[in-house]
């Protein structure tokens, strides 16, 4: 269907209100640390959490958490320091100043949110671009007239749900997912860093 920015966000009375100040905050605290959760192992949240790591490094530990939710009402209640989650989960509890955004996970700044500043505008951080993204799946075989009606189709699903999905750039409904530019080198040291590899 389309792909949502992805949010680097901390307690609101976390020491580090920007990707500077975060950098250095870990690496002077050094591995371990500090955590962020996410609402999945070897999802695209962690994934942009373990790129993080990489390029900025440092070294945080990943929690995984069931739901979003969970995650929340740690941030929210302070039990957390930091969280890699999707821009529509985070946007509401920052804007209620429950929590702060960081940096979105991506090369460029959202129309969700133009005040958040994209990691990659960051000299160190400028190799990450990761989004989570939904979809549909259909069995390999699938007729073609099926899956050329749910390409037309999902422009209105988009708007029918309402979760600020973009267009993705990422993906073409006639390869079966895959990505165009098949992500890069950072992503296989990232997901070998993680011991998906």
């Amino acid at each position: 269907i389309g792909e949502t920015p992805i949010a680097l966000m901390a307690r609101k009375d976390f020491p580090a209100s920007n990707l500077d100040e975060f950098l250095k905050l870990l690496r002077q605290a050094g591995p371990g640390k500090y955590s962020f959760a996410t609402s999945g192992v070897g999802s695209s949240l962690h994934l942009a959490g373990e790129m993080i790591n990489l390029e900025g490094k440092v070294q945080m530990n990943h929690l995984p958490y069931r739901s979003g939710a969970q995650i929340v009402t740690d941030i929210t209640g302070g039990h957390l320091d930091l969280a890699v989650i999707t821009l529509v989960t985070a946007l509401p509890i920052a804007r209620a100043g429950e929590a702060k955004i960081l940096a979105l996970t991506s090369r460029e700044r959202s129309p969700l949110a133009p005040d958040i500043p994209a990691i990659a505008s960051h000299p160190e951080l400028a190799k990450i671009d990761v989004s989570a993204w939904y979809g549909f799946f259909a069995p390999a075989g699938t007729d073609g007239a099926i899956v050329d009606r749910l390409a037309r189709e999902h422009e209105v699903l988009r708007e029918l749900v309402g979760l600020g999905l973009g267009r993705s750039a990422h993906l073409d409904h006639r390869r079966g997912g895959e990505t165009q530019d098949e992500r890069g080198e950072i992503e296989r040291r990232a997901c070998a860093r993680a011991g998906w590899m």
